[in-house]
Parts: C-alpha cells; sequence; structure tokens
C-alpha cells in the first residue's frame, strides 16, 4: 500500500521486471568477462551468476508482473 491508501499501480512491476533484467545482464556480463584460465575466479563467478538467475523468481516471475501491468493498465 502505498502511503496515499492506494495499492500499488503498475510502475513498481515495471522496474520489478527491468531490475531482474539488469541484474541477469550483468552477471552474464561478468560470466563473459571472467578469465577461463582462472579456475577459481570463473567458479566464484558462476556461482555468482546461478544465484542471479533466481532474482525473477523472488521478485514475482516476470510473467506474472507482465500479467499484474496489463490488468492494470487495461482496467481488467
Amino acid at each position: 500500500m502505498r502511503r496515499t491508501g492506494q495499492p500499488p499501480g503498475a510502475d513498481v512491476s515495471m522496474l520489478k521486471i527491468k531490475g531482474t533484467e539488469i541484474q541477469q545482464a550483468l552477471a552474464e556480463l561478468m560470466m563473459q568477462a571472467a578469465d577461463p584460465a582462472q579456475r577459481r575466479v570463473r567458479r566464484g563467478t558462476g556461482r555468482r551468476y546461478l544465484s542471479m538467475r533466481k532474482t525473477t523468481i523472488y521478485a514475482g516471475s516476470n510473467e506474472i508482473q507482465r500479467n499484474i501491468i496489463a490488468k492494470m493498465t487495461l482496467g481488467l
């Protein structure tokens, strides 16, 4: 609930989607930048990458967030 007593709008769902997409893109870039010859660095980066993939789950799957946006903007 917002301070106004109104439920959150579609903008909150859009921010969740964008946030998880940015986190995943950064994790993918870290994987690409990791030197394959440095096993320890690559292993740690791989763990971080896999950990970042779960953000779409705990933030509410992006598909669900998109449905919320559609319902709110279309008034369904």
